[in-house]
């Protein structure tokens, strides 16, 4: 859960999720506690070819579309949260220095 936020949170796309309509189902139509009903449904994905970048991509417009944040402070902040979702599972990379 991210603060601010009642419920959840997609963990494909970031979508913040408010309402049990919202989440999406598994193979048996119980309700999952991972991911929106957009990008989860019956179990499987419902784009699985898609991959990381075109996530954000997605997300991007799909935020334009609502006109409240200009678009490279979007993709910054997405380009910084999708790929620690638990979809994409991408390890934070630390840098030591000797």
């Amino acid at each position: 859960m991210i603060a601010g936020i009642k419920g959840g949170v997609c963990q494909s796309c970031a979508m913040p999720i408010y309402t049990a309509d919202m989440y999406g189902t598994d193979l048996h139509g119980k309700k999952t506690e991972d991911y929106c009903i957009q990008c989860y449904r019956k179990g499987v994905f419902t784009d699985p070819d898609m991959d990381m970048f075109d996530m954000i991509d997605k997300s991007v417009a799909w935020i334009m579309n609502a006109g409240v944040y200009p678009e490279a402070h979007i993709r910054e902040t997405l380009s910084e949260i999708i790929p620690r979702l638990k979809r994409w599972n991408i390890p934070v990379t630390t840098h030591y220095f000797n």
